[in-house]
């Protein structure tokens, strides 16, 4: 089962974790691979997305900052402040000092993820 990798950087940007698409992605190699029927995680991957990222990644990063959950069709969830000032997720590279950090998350996790949230019964 394929890991999930969630770099930090991905925090800093509108369109971080693949334009907040990570979890369709790792949906869609689960697929491939045969680990889960076509179409059975019926999930708002974003939930997923955003529990994984808090449980797994943001211990990792340095403080202090603030995190904001946006509902979009893009990152879900986003630095809002960086060291105390208000972080611009259009214009702005991340920091250095996060340039390092992620976090592979297990595939057992992920998948495990995403049967806490799925929105409708497996086919």
């Amino acid at each position: 089962m394929d890991d999930l990798y969630l770099p930090a950087f991905g925090l800093f940007s509108k369109w971080g974790f693949n334009d907040g698409n990570v979890i369709w992605e790792w949906i869609g190699a689960a697929e491939d691979s045969g680990l889960v029927e076509p179409r059975q995680l019926d999930v708002d991957t974003h939930v997923v997305l955003i529990q994984l990222v808090t449980e797994h990644l943001l211990p990792l990063v340095p403080g202090p900052f603030t995190i904001q959950h946006i509902d979009t069709i893009h990152n879900p969830i986003r630095v809002g402040s960086w060291r105390g000032e208000e972080w611009d997720d259009y214009a702005k590279n991340a920091p250095t000092e996060v340039s390092d950090i992620s976090v592979v998350v297990p595939g057992r996790l992920v998948l495990r993820a995403l049967v806490e949230h799925l929105d409708g019964p497996v086919p």
